[in-house]
């Protein structure tokens, strides 16, 4: 059974560039409760693969709270 954060994970790296820009309003939220490298991965992954997407303040809350 898979994790919440192997889910979020493997949902946000499938989900499409409007999944991304919906979902996006509660990055901060999820950062906040996973508390993950590798969902700061996952954030620093949809950057490159959707630039035009501004996903580096949620990348940086992400990783204050390390």
């Amino acid at each position: 059974m898979a994790t919440s954060e192997e889910f979020t994970i493997k949902f946000l790296n499938e989900a499409d560039v409007e999944t991304v820009d919906w979902i996006s309003e509660v990055f901060e939220d999820i950062s906040e409760r996973l508390k993950s490298a590798k969902y700061i991965d996952c954030l620093e992954g949809l950057s490159k693969k959707y630039p035009h997407k501004l996903l580096r303040p949620a990348i940086n809350a992400a990783k204050n709270l390390l």
